[in-house]
Protein backbone atom coordinates (compact mmCIF):
# COMPACT_ATOMS: atom_id res chain seq x y z
CA UNK A 1 0.00 0.00 0.00
CA UNK A 2 1.57 3.44 -0.95
CA UNK A 3 0.37 6.22 0.51
CA UNK A 4 1.36 10.32 -0.36
CA UNK A 5 4.70 11.05 -0.46
CA UNK A 6 5.81 7.25 -1.33
CA UNK A 7 4.56 6.20 2.55
CA UNK A 8 4.91 2.74 3.36
CA UNK A 9 2.82 0.49 5.69
CA UNK A 10 3.85 -2.72 6.75
CA UNK A 11 0.76 -4.89 7.91
CA UNK A 12 0.37 -7.75 10.61
CA UNK A 13 3.97 -8.63 10.49
CA UNK A 14 4.19 -9.26 6.65
CA UNK A 15 5.79 -6.62 3.65
CA UNK A 16 3.42 -4.40 2.06
CA UNK A 17 4.14 -4.93 -1.75
CA UNK A 18 6.68 -2.44 -3.34
CA UNK A 19 7.87 -0.62 -0.27
CA UNK A 20 10.35 -1.29 1.71
CA UNK A 21 8.52 -0.43 5.14
CA UNK A 22 9.47 -3.99 7.58
CA UNK A 23 6.91 -4.83 10.17
CA UNK A 24 8.35 -6.42 13.51
CA UNK A 25 6.45 -7.29 16.29
CA UNK A 26 4.68 -5.58 18.68
CA UNK A 27 6.04 -4.76 22.26
CA UNK A 28 9.22 -5.83 21.39
CA UNK A 29 12.28 -5.43 24.67
CA UNK A 30 14.04 -3.84 22.23
CA UNK A 31 14.33 -0.77 19.63
CA UNK A 32 17.13 0.60 17.87
CA UNK A 33 17.52 3.71 15.76
CA UNK A 34 19.67 3.78 13.12
CA UNK A 35 21.04 6.95 11.58
CA UNK A 36 23.89 6.66 8.90
CA UNK A 37 27.19 6.61 11.09
CA UNK A 38 25.46 4.80 14.46
CA UNK A 39 22.65 4.07 16.11
CA UNK A 40 21.63 3.59 19.90
CA UNK A 41 19.73 0.55 21.19
CA UNK A 42 17.96 -0.33 23.91
CA UNK A 43 18.02 -3.79 26.02
CA UNK A 44 15.98 -5.72 28.75
CA UNK A 45 19.24 -4.57 30.92
CA UNK A 46 18.35 -0.82 30.84
CA UNK A 47 20.68 0.81 29.31
CA UNK A 48 21.35 2.70 26.26
CA UNK A 49 24.33 1.74 24.12
CA UNK A 50 25.57 3.65 20.66
CA UNK A 51 28.09 1.78 18.72
CA UNK A 52 28.72 2.20 15.18
CA UNK A 53 26.45 0.76 12.54
CA UNK A 54 27.19 -3.24 11.76
CA UNK A 55 27.42 -4.90 9.22
CA UNK A 56 25.42 -8.42 8.40
CA UNK A 57 25.79 -10.71 5.39
CA UNK A 58 23.37 -12.20 3.20
CA UNK A 59 22.65 -15.58 3.22
CA UNK A 60 20.57 -17.78 1.08
CA UNK A 61 17.43 -19.93 2.41
CA UNK A 62 15.69 -18.43 5.62
CA UNK A 63 16.68 -15.67 8.06
CA UNK A 64 19.14 -16.30 10.50
CA UNK A 65 21.10 -14.10 13.07
CA UNK A 66 24.10 -13.84 15.23
CA UNK A 67 24.36 -12.91 18.85
CA UNK A 68 27.58 -12.24 20.37
CA UNK A 69 27.97 -12.01 24.52
CA UNK A 70 26.93 -8.40 25.15
CA UNK A 71 30.50 -7.13 26.93
CA UNK A 72 32.87 -9.22 24.63
CA UNK A 73 35.12 -6.33 23.94
CA UNK A 74 35.91 -6.51 27.66
CA UNK A 75 36.12 -10.40 28.11
CA UNK A 76 38.11 -10.56 25.06
CA UNK A 77 40.97 -8.40 26.68
CA UNK A 78 42.49 -10.72 28.05
CA UNK A 79 43.71 -13.62 25.85
CA UNK A 80 42.69 -16.86 27.98
CA UNK A 81 39.07 -15.78 27.99
CA UNK A 82 36.29 -16.41 25.89
CA UNK A 83 32.78 -15.05 25.25
CA UNK A 84 29.65 -17.02 24.12
CA UNK A 85 28.35 -16.42 20.79
CA UNK A 86 24.24 -17.77 19.42
CA UNK A 87 23.76 -18.57 15.89
CA UNK A 88 19.89 -19.05 14.94
CA UNK A 89 18.28 -20.07 11.90
CA UNK A 90 14.10 -19.38 11.56
CA UNK A 91 11.95 -22.23 12.46
CA UNK A 92 15.08 -24.21 13.97
CA UNK A 93 17.14 -25.02 16.90
CA UNK A 94 20.21 -22.38 17.99
CA UNK A 95 23.63 -23.21 18.32
CA UNK A 96 25.60 -21.81 21.22
CA UNK A 97 29.45 -21.66 20.97
CA UNK A 98 32.65 -19.81 22.21
CA UNK A 99 35.36 -17.96 20.65
CA UNK A 100 38.51 -16.44 22.31
CA UNK A 101 40.80 -18.41 24.53
CA UNK A 102 41.02 -22.27 24.59
CA UNK A 103 37.59 -22.53 24.66
CA UNK A 104 37.06 -21.76 20.95
CA UNK A 105 35.51 -24.42 18.54
CA UNK A 106 35.15 -24.87 14.98
CA UNK A 107 31.49 -23.69 14.07
CA UNK A 108 32.16 -20.22 14.87
CA UNK A 109 35.19 -18.76 13.38
CA UNK A 110 36.76 -14.96 14.33
CA UNK A 111 38.16 -13.51 10.78
CA UNK A 112 39.47 -10.27 11.87
CA UNK A 113 39.34 -8.46 15.33
CA UNK A 114 40.41 -4.89 16.57
CA UNK A 115 40.03 -2.72 19.71
CA UNK A 116 36.63 -2.07 19.39
CA UNK A 117 35.16 -4.56 16.01
CA UNK A 118 35.07 -8.63 15.98
CA UNK A 119 34.71 -10.24 13.24
CA UNK A 120 32.70 -13.81 13.09
CA UNK A 121 31.05 -16.29 10.87
CA UNK A 122 29.13 -19.30 11.26
CA UNK A 123 30.86 -22.32 9.42
CA UNK A 124 27.87 -24.71 8.74
CA UNK A 125 25.59 -21.57 7.21
CA UNK A 126 28.39 -19.60 5.48
CA UNK A 127 26.71 -16.60 7.96
CA UNK A 128 28.94 -13.96 9.58
CA UNK A 129 28.57 -10.49 11.21
CA UNK A 130 30.83 -7.87 12.18
CA UNK A 131 30.01 -6.93 16.00
CA UNK A 132 31.16 -3.37 17.01
CA UNK A 133 31.43 -2.04 20.47
CA UNK A 134 29.43 0.40 21.79
CA UNK A 135 31.68 3.66 22.57
CA UNK A 136 29.15 4.54 26.00
CA UNK A 137 26.92 2.79 27.99
CA UNK A 138 24.71 4.85 29.84
CA UNK A 139 23.01 2.79 33.19
CA UNK A 140 21.05 5.62 34.74
CA UNK A 141 18.42 6.79 32.07
CA UNK A 142 15.91 3.82 32.45
CA UNK A 143 16.10 1.04 35.50
CA UNK A 144 13.39 -1.27 33.32
CA UNK A 145 13.42 -2.57 30.12
CA UNK A 146 13.91 0.55 27.12
CA UNK A 147 11.68 -0.55 24.81
CA UNK A 148 11.33 2.78 22.51
CA UNK A 149 14.28 4.64 21.48
CA UNK A 150 15.46 7.29 19.53
CA UNK A 151 18.21 10.14 18.51
CA UNK A 152 18.37 13.02 16.26
CA UNK A 153 21.36 15.23 15.33
CA UNK A 154 21.15 18.50 18.22
CA UNK A 155 22.39 15.95 20.49
CA UNK A 156 18.88 14.92 22.22
CA UNK A 157 18.03 11.41 22.71
CA UNK A 158 14.30 10.44 23.68
CA UNK A 159 13.61 6.60 25.52
CA UNK A 160 10.77 4.76 27.16
CA UNK A 161 10.68 1.98 29.62
CA UNK A 162 8.24 -0.12 30.68
CA UNK A 163 7.68 1.52 33.95
CA UNK A 164 6.27 4.14 31.44
CA UNK A 165 8.58 5.99 31.77
CA UNK A 166 9.43 9.11 28.56
CA UNK A 167 12.65 10.57 29.24
CA UNK A 168 14.66 12.91 27.02
CA UNK A 169 18.37 13.56 27.83
CA UNK A 170 21.61 14.28 26.35
CA UNK A 171 23.48 11.82 23.78
CA UNK A 172 27.43 13.22 25.01
CA UNK A 173 26.43 12.69 28.86
CA UNK A 174 23.61 10.22 29.13
CA UNK A 175 21.88 13.11 31.63
CA UNK A 176 18.06 13.54 31.63
CA UNK A 177 16.35 16.71 30.84
CA UNK A 178 12.82 16.15 30.69
CA UNK A 179 10.34 13.05 31.94
CA UNK A 180 7.54 14.01 29.76
CA UNK A 181 4.24 12.65 32.09
CA UNK A 182 0.68 13.07 29.67
CA UNK A 183 -0.18 9.10 28.44
CA UNK A 184 -2.66 7.04 30.24
CA UNK A 185 -1.53 3.90 29.74
CA UNK A 186 1.79 2.24 28.18
CA UNK A 187 3.67 4.44 25.68
CA UNK A 188 4.91 1.96 22.63
CA UNK A 189 6.56 4.54 20.69
CA UNK A 190 9.32 7.39 20.52
CA UNK A 191 10.32 9.65 17.78
CA UNK A 192 12.09 12.95 17.49
CA UNK A 193 11.27 15.22 14.56
CA UNK A 194 13.94 15.62 12.13
CA UNK A 195 14.34 19.21 14.10
CA UNK A 196 15.67 17.21 17.27
CA UNK A 197 13.88 19.30 19.74
CA UNK A 198 10.31 18.21 19.03
CA UNK A 199 9.08 14.55 20.35
CA UNK A 200 6.20 12.41 18.92
CA UNK A 201 4.94 9.35 21.10
CA UNK A 202 1.95 7.07 20.92
CA UNK A 203 0.73 4.44 23.11
CA UNK A 204 -1.78 2.68 24.94
CA UNK A 205 -4.41 5.56 25.81
CA UNK A 206 -5.05 5.38 21.50
CA UNK A 207 -3.19 8.96 21.29
CA UNK A 208 -0.44 10.63 19.92
CA UNK A 209 1.21 13.97 21.56
CA UNK A 210 3.71 15.84 20.64
CA UNK A 211 5.88 17.41 23.26
CA UNK A 212 8.28 20.42 23.20
CA UNK A 213 11.98 19.09 24.66
CA UNK A 214 12.86 22.19 25.78
CA UNK A 215 10.02 22.83 28.29
CA UNK A 216 8.16 19.35 28.56
CA UNK A 217 5.32 20.69 28.20
CA UNK A 218 2.70 19.27 25.05
CA UNK A 219 0.50 21.64 23.25
CA UNK A 220 -0.48 18.79 20.67
CA UNK A 221 -2.62 15.85 21.12
CA UNK A 222 -3.88 13.52 18.06
CA UNK A 223 -7.10 11.84 18.84
CA UNK A 224 -8.94 9.40 16.51
CA UNK A 225 -7.14 5.71 16.86
CA UNK A 226 -9.68 3.12 18.75
CA UNK A 227 -6.51 1.05 19.32
CA UNK A 228 -3.09 1.58 21.03
CA UNK A 229 -0.23 3.02 18.62
CA UNK A 230 2.23 0.98 18.03
CA UNK A 231 4.56 3.09 16.12
CA UNK A 232 4.99 6.04 13.70
CA UNK A 233 6.74 7.93 10.98
CA UNK A 234 7.87 11.40 9.67
CA UNK A 235 6.93 12.71 6.38
CA UNK A 236 9.89 14.94 5.08
CA UNK A 237 10.44 17.46 7.56
CA UNK A 238 7.80 16.24 10.01
CA UNK A 239 4.65 18.45 9.15
CA UNK A 240 2.84 15.34 8.27
CA UNK A 241 2.88 12.19 10.67
CA UNK A 242 2.04 8.65 9.73
CA UNK A 243 0.75 6.25 12.60
CA UNK A 244 0.03 2.45 13.06
CA UNK A 245 -2.34 0.68 15.69
CA UNK A 246 -3.78 -1.76 17.02
CA UNK A 247 -7.06 -1.19 15.92
CA UNK A 248 -5.56 -1.90 11.86
CA UNK A 249 -5.65 1.36 10.63
CA UNK A 250 -2.49 3.63 9.61
CA UNK A 251 -3.42 7.24 9.46
CA UNK A 252 -2.12 10.08 8.19
CA UNK A 253 -1.94 13.50 10.31
CA UNK A 254 -1.65 17.20 9.58
CA UNK A 255 0.40 18.18 12.85
CA UNK A 256 0.11 21.95 12.55
CA UNK A 257 -4.19 21.04 12.52
CA UNK A 258 -4.07 19.21 15.07
CA UNK A 259 -6.21 16.10 13.08
CA UNK A 260 -6.40 13.23 10.92
CA UNK A 261 -6.66 13.94 7.11
CA UNK A 262 -6.72 10.32 5.47
CA UNK A 263 -6.72 6.58 6.77
CA UNK A 264 -4.19 5.12 4.67
CA UNK A 265 -4.95 1.67 5.17
CA UNK A 266 -7.60 -0.56 7.26
CA UNK A 267 -6.15 -4.26 7.77
CA UNK A 268 -8.02 -7.12 9.10
CA UNK A 269 -5.26 -7.49 11.88
CA UNK A 270 -2.91 -5.12 14.04
CA UNK A 271 -0.50 -3.10 12.15
CA UNK A 272 2.90 -3.37 14.13
CA UNK A 273 5.29 -1.05 12.13
CA UNK A 274 5.71 1.99 9.40
CA UNK A 275 8.11 3.24 7.56
CA UNK A 276 8.50 5.58 5.03
CA UNK A 277 10.63 5.76 1.73
CA UNK A 278 11.50 7.75 -1.85
CA UNK A 279 9.88 5.86 -4.42
CA UNK A 280 12.17 6.70 -7.23
CA UNK A 281 11.37 3.19 -9.53
CA UNK A 282 9.90 -0.55 -9.16
CA UNK A 283 10.94 -1.91 -6.36
CA UNK A 284 11.17 -5.64 -7.36
CA UNK A 285 10.74 -8.09 -4.84
CA UNK A 286 11.51 -12.24 -5.47
CA UNK A 287 8.52 -14.41 -4.76
CA UNK A 288 9.43 -15.53 -0.88
CA UNK A 289 11.14 -19.09 -0.41
CA UNK A 290 7.99 -19.64 2.09
CA UNK A 291 4.29 -18.26 2.36
CA UNK A 292 4.72 -16.40 5.54
CA UNK A 293 1.55 -17.49 7.98
CA UNK A 294 -1.13 -15.53 9.72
Amino acid sequence: MLGPSGCGVAASGAIAPHTNALASEAGKERADYRPATGYFTGSCEGPQRYSKRPKQSKMAGSASVLVIQSDWHDTLRDNDSSAWIFHKRLGEKGEYGKIGGSASDGIFQVHSRTERTIAVSHHPSGMSTIFIAPVATFNHIHAKSVIGLDVGNGGLGVSVCSENKLHVWETESGEVRRLLEGHFFDVYTCRLFPSGIVVLSGGGDMQLRIWDAATGQCPVVLKGHTGAVLDTAFVDRGKNVISVSKDGTARLWNCGQSKCIATLLTAESTITSCAITDVTGLINLPAPAEIPGW
